[in-house]
């Protein structure tokens, strides 16, 4: 028997803190040492969408002990 192996597609977001929640309201926020002299805004600074949804899928192989995230895919064939 090969290698048993499971794809699993989730969904997800941020949850902001009170602090990001707080951050995300401005428009713009003092420059960093990127942009010196500019504002930027928090998402520009972050990389992030806190109203996105964001889809991402994880790829878990069944080991003797049960089943373990595989995160890299290096070891299956099986993996994209």
């Amino acid at each position: 028997m090969g290698v048993q192996f499971s794809e699993v597609d989730y969904l997800w977001s941020y949850a902001l803190t009170p602090f990001g929640s707080d951050l995300f309201k401005n428009e713009r926020l003092p420059s960093t040492r990127r942009n010196a002299g500019r504002w930027i805004a928090p998402a520009e600074l972050t990389g992030i969408d806190p109203h996105k949804t964001y889809s991402s899928k994880a790829i878990f192989v069944l080991h003797r002990e049960g089943w373990r995230i595989n995160p890299d895919c290096n070891t299956i064939d099986a993996c994209d």
